[in-house]
């Protein structure tokens, strides 16, 4: 089942919909092309294990349409050839649109952080994994 984000969500207490940004960790799990929208599970990090901890995803994938212009940003799975982090570690190459949808139909499922305002995606940022 696939949820959209927003007044469907504010219900059962997932995510209320609301203009100001709001930052969500999440598995990029695919692109819906007829809706034209980014399908995404959110996750929660556990601490611990073998690489000392890794994200979990919860079980219902929800989705949300990019905004006009949205700002995508990756490390290796979306739209890098190698490893491009900041000294923070934080991804630094800029992508378009296109890229993220052929990484998410090529089934690549990297974690991210989405910033979304106005029940639209305004920012990717994938997150290093492991």
């Amino acid at each position: 089942m696939i949820v959209r984000i927003g007044l469907a969500l504010a219900a059962i207490g997932t995510v209320a919909a609301c203009s100001s940004p709001e930052a969500l960790t999440v598995q990029l799990t695919g692109y819906d092309s007829a809706h034209d929208m980014v399908e995404f599970r959110t996750v929660h990090y556990v601490r611990g294990g073998e690489n000392n901890g890794h994200y979990e995803p919860d079980a219902q994938t929800r989705k949300l349409p990019l905004a006009d212009p949205a700002e995508i940003v990756s490390i290796i799975s979306i739209c890098s050839d190698s490893m491009t982090a900041d000294r923070m570690g934080r991804a630094n190459k800029s992508c378009t649109k296109d890229q993220l949808v052929k990484a998410l139909t090529d089934a690549r499922s990297p974690y991210a952080e989405l910033q979304v305002e106005d029940d639209h995606i305004t920012k990717v940022a994938e997150l290093y994994q492991p």
